[in-house]
Order: C-alpha cells, then sequence, then structure tokens
C-alpha cells in the first residue's frame, strides 16, 4: 500500500496523530536501570552491551504502554549509534516489536548523501534489510541528486520519507528561510509521483511546531504534503497550532518524545507513561 494511504489508515484505526519518539537518554532514564546497569557491568559485561539491552527494554515497555493511542514510532539513531554495533542490534529489536504492533516506523537518521552511498543509505533504512522502516527522515542541501534514491523507493517500495524544511532548533532560520521557497517547490515536485486519493504524497517535510504562526505559511507552501511537526511540549510547540493545519484529520504527524519517555523517574515509569500518553491522546482527537 502507497506510504501515504497507509499513514491515513493508521491515523484512522487509532484516532491518532501522535507518533511515540523514542529517545533513550540514560541520564533521564529512571534510577533502576542504573542499578541494573552497574551490576551487570561489575559482572564484566560492556557498557555499549549493558545499555543497549536497557535500552531496547526501556523503549520496548513505553512503546507498548502507549500503542493504544500513537500511529507509530520515531526511532532516534543518535542515542543507539553512540553504543556501537550493540545499538544498532537493539534497534533492529525494536523495529521487529513495533512491526508486530503495527505501528509506523520512522528512523530519524536525517541521512543524505549522493551517488552509491545515498543508494545504500536507501537500502539499508527503506528496504527489508535489518533496520528497514517504513520511512526516514532526509536531508535535502544536497539537492535532488541526494534524495531521488529515497524517493525511488518512495514510489517502488512503498516507503516515505520527510525531508527537513524548517525545523525546531533555535538557528534553524539562519539558513532555512532564505530557501524556503525553493526548497518548498522541491518537496512538492518530488512527492508528485507518490500522491495518493487522500492528496498527499509519501514524500513529507518537517516543519517544527515551535514555529508556530509559519506552520500555516508552510501548509500553503505544502498542500500536498504530510506535515511532521516536531517540538510539541518541551520545546515549548503548541499542539492547537499544529492541528490547525490539518486537511479532514489528515496532513500532521505529531512526534512526542521527553514528555512521555520520563514521566516518572521511578518504578511506575511505564504506567505514567501510558497516563501521559492517553492524556495528549484525548488532546489532539478530532
Amino acid at each position: 500500500m502507497n506510504f501515504s494511504k497507509r499513514l491515513e489508515s493508521a491515523i484512522k484505526e487509532k484516532n491518532s496523530c501522535l507518533m511515540l519518539g523514542l529517545d533513550p537518554n540514560p541520564e533521564k532514564m529512571p534510577k533502576q536501570f542504573h542499578k541494573q546497569a552497574i551490576g551487570l557491568i561489575e559482572n564484566g559485561e560492556s557498557y555499549e552491551a549493558v545499555w543497549s539491552k536497557l535500552y531496547a527494554e526501556f523503549c520496548m515497555s513505553i512503546m507498548i504502554e502507549c500503542t493504544p493511542y500513537i500511529m507509530g514510532v520515531k526511532i532516534q539513531m543518535a542515542y543507539f549509534e553512540v553504543l556501537g554495533s550493540h545499538g544498532l542490534l537493539a534497534v533492529e529489536h525494536l523495529i521487529k516489536v513495533a512491526k508486530k504492533q503495527n505501528l509506523i516506523i520512522l528512523i530519524d537518521g536525517k541521512r543524505n548523501d549522493i551517488g552509491a552511498t545515498c543508494e545504500a543509505y536507501a537500502r539499508a533504512y527503506l528496504e527489508d534489510g535489518p533496520l528497514g522502516a517504513d520511512s526516514l527522515t532526509v536531508c535535502p542541501f544536497l539537492g535532488s541528486d541526494g534524495i531521488l534514491p529515497f524517493t525511488k523507493r518512495c514510489e517502488e517500495k512503498d516507503r516515505g520519507i520527510f525531508v527537513l524544511a524548517k525545523t525546531s532548533n533555535p538557528s534553524a532560520y539562519e539558513l532555512q528561510d532564505e530557501i524556503a521557497g525553493p526548497l518548498t517547490n522541491m518537496i512538492e515536485l518530488w512527492g508528485e509521483s507518490t500522491r495518493a486519493d487522500n492528496g498527499f504524497s509519501s514524500v513529507g517535510a518537517v516543519v517544527g511546531a515551535t514555529n508556530g504562526d509559519q506552520l500555516r505559511q508552510y501548509r500553503e507552501m505544502l498542500p500536498h504534503t504530510w506535515i511532521l511537526a516536531p517540538g510539541v511540549g518541551a520545546q515549548g510547540g503548541s499542539m492547537n497550532d499544529v492541528l490547525e493545519i490539518q486537511k479532514q484529520g489528515l496532513g500532521v504527524i505529531i512526534p512526542v518524545s521527553r514528555g512521555i519517555l520520563y514521566a516518572s523517574s521511578g518504578e511506575d515509569f511505564v504506567q505514567k507513561a501510558g497516563i501521559k500518553a492517553q492524556a495528549l491522546w484525548e488532546g489532539q482527537k478530532q
């Protein structure tokens, strides 16, 4: 099924445009994980092997608890890559579990390159290998050479991508505002061949929720594009601002990470994550 149609189906099934971000930061994880880590490392296991197992356990338990309220998961690769090959094994495990939960899987890796290297990234993340997911965040600043291997998978493998357009960090304006017009034109063009009957293509865009009024401007420039809007909650973005740019309940995805993952530092972290997810779900229902 076309990726845009799969997004529509997932959102309608759960009545949710929420995507759980899996960003395991050991400094913020419950104390019980630190106690486990100390014991295992003292018994001779490596730091990387121990924390990769704990990351997987932490993320998996919260993901399963929150499944009724989310349409997908966004796996932030940076936290796992710090742990080397062990971290990648944890990602592989989480992908398998997410598939069993029928969740849309987004790899947040912001990949980009040209030629054979870009082709390899596309095979790694947008086909059926061990790191293969439904979608991937990509950086557009090398031009079409660095995008077309990904859009080819959108066409042939029913995968999706989310192109960085206006990110949620404070200095995003330094470069991104100057190229907003040309870039959004290209994103719309890259997605034309995968446009579904819901009006949206399989080539999405990342537009931070922290940009407030600019969200509406980007929706006007990206009428056929799914918008992934990070920054709601801890970064100060407004859920209402994001929901206002929906079209008939479609067209936006809201990643939610820290507010759910770290809803509690105690042994009730799973329960508290579920309660927080349900509250956010109630807040975004249309």
